[in-house]
């Protein structure tokens, strides 16, 4: 997937490189009567613990004027609380000697924590200061701005970024998805400490906060340090409907020249992780371009020289998600010739896929792929700690974790063709979207 979260490193960060040996233990997770929601994975042979918060709050919570805010928040609320000054956290945070950050998605906002396993409690007593009551000091403010603003100015001069939200507007008619998360640098200008305080009353509720954590730590200390920290905040009742989704109608083809740089983006609506279409079309996904050994790639580069960059990405959301196949070339290249050929050379691919013209080989080297980089991002205790609470926030469970791997063992050439003909056959809108810069 080729959406890279922007991290916002809030005072210290020192990373630990300590070996780690996962243990067996099984996960354990508890709601407690406000609704928070506690997962703990003991693991006693680790050096270190490792604290994910995840709370359910998108850009939905943003309009027009505000695109950005949730990326601002992000990059304040680590920065002091009503109780301690943010000199005052900063040393905190250092004497508990770990890592420290907070992640804006369209999805969530991620905070986590890396410490030693004597530190846990005031970690997490530091953390939920933090989530509780952010002071949001204009010192604070102004320097998350002005970090923000550099980076979605960087964003947006990358030619790929700047097809793909070219490609997204045309795809999404509305919703959130339609825009960049990381904002707006306009409207980031014009944020308040108001609007960034009402934010914060209006979407952290302990009914959408989902912490887990996984080290050597035991669920019964953990659970009753959590217990103490989070059981008097209060339930807010969320209305039924409040999230909304505006799935994509038809496929997008967007050219976009950036400098030196062209990039062709087909888009096809897909379905969100929650759909039992998510494991083929996962699948499909690294069969189509999710690999050098996918059909776009043998085809595009191999055999038709066309391209420096050749792919496709399906990421993984809560709503309707996508699935984008590109090509990157010089733009001195990119003649109408070569954008026609590399345009029917993709669909002529996507078509293979939904007639089932590929082999056996090519199906299970597809899974095979998955699997292995799924296991290869579990071997930190944080990236452990972060997919049973991201499974969890996202809404599949947290023991989606442990099932991910025989769900995508499970896809057959029948899922493939299936899902492709359902959502890649759509039809193709190739003359509006067409852009350049």
């Amino acid at each position: 997937m080729y959406i890279r979260p922007i991290i916002i490193a809030i005072i210290i960060t020192f990373v630990f490189n300590f070996p780690v040996a996962a243990a067996n233990q099984p996960a354990v997770k508890t709601i407690f009567s406000n609704g928070l929601v506690l997962i703990v994975k003991p693991e006693p042979e680790a050096s270190t613990v490792a604290i994910e918060i995840f709370i359910r709050m998108n850009v939905n919570g943003e309009d027009k004027a505000t695109q950005g805010l949730g990326h601002l928040f992000a990059g304040s609320i680590l920065g002091g609380t009503k109780s301690r000054s943010p000199g005052k956290v900063a040393r905190l945070f250092s004497e508990v000697g770990g890592s420290f950050h907070a992640v804006w998605q369209w999805d969530y906002l991620e905070i986590y924590g890396v410490t030693v396993p004597g530190m846990c409690n005031e970690a997490l007593a530091l953390l939920a200061d933090s989530v509780r009551k952010p002071a949001f000091y204009p010192e604070i403010v102004e320097y998350s701005r002005s970090v923000v603003l550099k980076q979605a100015k960087a964003f947006e001069s990358e030619p790929f970024n700047a097809a793909y939200a070219e490609l997204r507007k045309s795809l999404y008619p509305a919703g959130p998805y339609r825009h960049a998360f990381i904002g707006d640098p306009q409207a980031i200008g014009r944020v308040s400490r108001e609007q960034l305080e009402a934010f914060h009353r209006l979407c952290v509720a302990p009914n959408d906060i989902v912490i887990s954590i996984a080290g050597k730590v035991s669920f019964e200390k953990v659970s009753e340090q959590v217990q103490k920290l989070f059981s008097n905040m209060p339930f807010i009742q969320r209305s039924e409907g409040t999230q909304k989704w505006d799935s994509p109608a038809e496929g997008k083809f967007v050219v976009k020249n950036v400098g030196p740089a062209t990039y062709l983006m087909l888009g096809f609506p897909a379905a969100g992780m929650a759909s039992p279409d998510y494991p083929a079309l996962a699948v499909a996904n690294v069969m189509l371009g999710g690999n050098k050994s996918s059909m776009l790639f043998r085809r595009l580069r191999e055999e038709l020289g066309i391209g420096y960059q050749v792919g496709s990405f399906y990421p993984s959301l809560r709503g309707p998600s996508h699935i984008v196949a590109f090509v990157g070339m010089d733009s001195g290249r990119a003649t109408q010739q070569v954008i026609d050929t590399a345009k029917d050379a993709i669909l002529q691919q996507v078509a293979k896929l939904k007639e089932g013209l590929f082999t056996d080989d090519d199906l299970e080297r597809a899974k095979r792929y998955l699997i292995g980089t799924y296991a290869v991002k579990h071997e930190r205790v944080r990236d452990r700690a972060f997919y049973l609470g991201w499974y969890e926030i996202i809404g599949l469970g947290y023991q989606y974790d442990t099932e991910y791997a025989s769900k995508i063992r499970a896809v057959t050439r029948e899922d493939i063709c299936r899902v492709c003909e359902r959502y890649l056959g759509v039809p193709i809108a190739f003359s509006s979207s067409s852009a350049s810069s």
